[in-house]
């Protein structure tokens, strides 16, 4: 039934939104935005949250609709990098591309979405736009945001195997692959923590929470969410997407000794920011 409303609720809003732009985009209301790296459990968190009737969770991450021009990569416009080898580079050609009708457009987009799922408050989570907060803030002056993040030597692991299977692939071209993916979870830390700060977010504005502890303790980690977002816990609590399952320990049953202290070196200040520092 999720599935088949939210394919009815995109269709409906994409109608509206083309029909009726200027007023879609004032339907927008209690805007909140998943940022962070990918695979750090956040499209399981989206899953999840999506099983609340009160959250109109977007059933995707509308990076055509965040980067209308670099992607999908075959048919971009702007000539940048993939945002994992440089996600500034990246952001700011995007960014550099946006105009009050495009702001307008993705306004339009969530607001009819929005409407047609009933949702009070809007979700949409995304693992490319946490480098651009400011643009996001200037669009949804009220947004709220928050920050799944996992140990980075999980995450770059995980998206290094995702980026090519490792198997298929020279050792050398897979670690450059795996640095490369260490490097953008350490940019992402530090970037993420930058802007919270330059911007002023406070508690009610910015929810840092980790993967671990959400595994853990979901319904701690749950109750949290649900509160940040000013909704009722009891429906997320039912845990219907299932259990929180944590995966951490292949990194270091799958990398060799010299390859987890070296990619490790690459992110030190980010693991001792988030607290995983002690277990290098």
């Amino acid at each position: 039934m999720g599935k088949l409303a939210d394919s009815l609720a995109l269709r409906v809003g994409y109608a509206l939104a083309t029909i009726a732009p200027g007023w879609a985009q004032k339907a927008v209301r209690n805007p909140c935005f998943i940022i962070g790296c990918g695979r750090s459990g956040s499209t399981f968190l989206r899953r999840t949250l999506a099983t609340h009737p009160d959250l109109a969770v977007y059933p995707s991450e509308a990076n055509r609709h965040w980067h209308p021009d670099l992607y999908p990569w075959s048919s971009r416009k702007v000539d940048a990098p993939p945002i994992w080898l440089d996600p500034k580079q990246f952001s700011q050609a995007s960014t550099g591309t946006w105009s009050g009708e495009r702001a307008t457009a993705i306004r339009a987009l969530f607001g009819a979405f929005q409407i047609a799922r009933r949702g009070r408050v809007l979700v949409n989570k995304s693992a490319m736009v946490h480098f651009m907060m400011p643009t996001m803030l200037e669009t949804f002056p009220p947004a709220k945001f928050i920050h799944l993040v996992r140990d980075g030597r999980a995450v770059a692991l995980s998206s290094a195997k995702r980026k090519g299977d490792a198997e298929q692939n020279r050792e050398q071209d897979f670690n450059e692959t795996l640095d490369a993916t260490s490097r953008f979870w350490q940019a992402s830390m530090v970037e993420i923590t930058r802007q919270v700060i330059e911007l002023r977010l406070k508690e009610d504005r910015f929810l840092e929470i980790r993967y671990e502890d959400l595994c853990a303790d979901p319904t701690k980690g749950l109750r949290t969410i649900a509160r940040f977002l000013g909704v009722q816990p009891d429906p997320l609590l039912e845990l219907k997407a299932g259990p929180f399952r944590l995966m951490n320990y292949k990194f270091s049953a799958q990398l060799a000794p010299g390859t987890l202290y070296r990619i490790s070196g690459l992110m030190t200040e980010g693991l001792a920011d988030k607290g995983y520092l002690r277990d290098v």
